[in-house]
């Protein structure tokens, strides 16, 4: 039976109107969220000190993802890309170019600092994964089947593999930059993957809505986060209401975005 999960480290979210950190480290950005109705990103360090507004786009948050350097890269769904270092100054900005049906569902930082950018399509329900540098040059791309739907989020895995999150159709995949299937994690029967991590000792850390899957218990919250073997085996689980993202911190804690 899963716990109700409670953040003890950061919280990054994206969209949120009211972010709630229940214990937040003061040594790292503790809180980054889009305002209701200004549209913009704000930044609060130490947790218990007022946010203050960093730059107002006037444009939906899609990602917010802290890369290995301990700077923030956020996108909005109308292709801005922005960095920001660890005091909230803007140090990296472009903007990455779409079709009118065309939106950013994901972006994600790399090693080399280049930049991993999701573009959907809502008419073909399709996803484009596009390989970016620092002056956003395309470096490479993969077009995905349309049978997978659009990437709701997708993950740095090593040179070759990305591990992406498929909403619509309940699939955790790792993709090769060829567009191949290298491997399936299985999913509980009617579960949406919200996001999806590989953790180094090769098990999975996952963000699932379980609204309408057998697994959900009228009353409790509508997200359970897994940590999983590769078969599908859980090894431990938590609740949590509107959480959305993960990311695994050194100390191998969990970050949560919730929104």
């Amino acid at each position: 039976m899963a716990i109700a999960l409670s953040v003890t480290s950061i919280i990054l979210a994206s969209g949120c109107s009211q972010p709630t950190p229940s214990a937040v480290a003061t040594e790292t950005p503790a809180l980054l969220y889009e305002s209701a109705g200004r549209h913009s990103l704000e930044w609060a360090v130490p947790a218990d000190a007022p946010p203050h507004k960093v730059l107002d786009w006037g444009e939906d948050v899609s990602t917010l993802r802290l890369t290995r350097s301990g700077s923030v890269l956020a996108a909005t769904h109308t292709g801005l890309l922005a960095e920001f270092d660890g005091k909230g100054a803007l140090i990296w900005l472009r903007r990455f170019a779409l079709d009118p049906d065309e939106w950013v569902s994901c972006a994600e930082p790399l090693p080399n600092r280049n930049v991993v950018v999701v573009k959907s399509n809502g008419g073909a329900r399709s996803s484009v994964i596009v390989e970016i540098d620092r002056t956003g040059k395309t470096v490479r791309r993969i077009r995905l089947p349309r049978v997978w739907g659009a990437i709701g989020s997708v993950r740095f895995v090593n040179e070759d593999v990305l591990l992406a999150s498929f909403w619509e159709r309940g699939l955790v995949l790792e993709i090769d930059w060829n567009g191949l299937e290298r491997f399936r994690l299985p999913i509980p029967p009617g579960a949406r993957p919200y996001d999806a991590l590989r953790l180094p000792d090769g098990h999975y850390r996952i963000a699932l809505n379980i609204l309408e899957s057998p697994l959900h218990v009228k009353g409790d919250p509508n997200v359970v986060v897994q940590e999983v073997t590769g078969d599908g085996k859980v090894l431990w689980d938590a609740l949590a209401d509107n959480l959305v993202s993960l990311q695994a911190l050194p100390d191998g804690n969990t970050l949560c975005g919730a929104c």
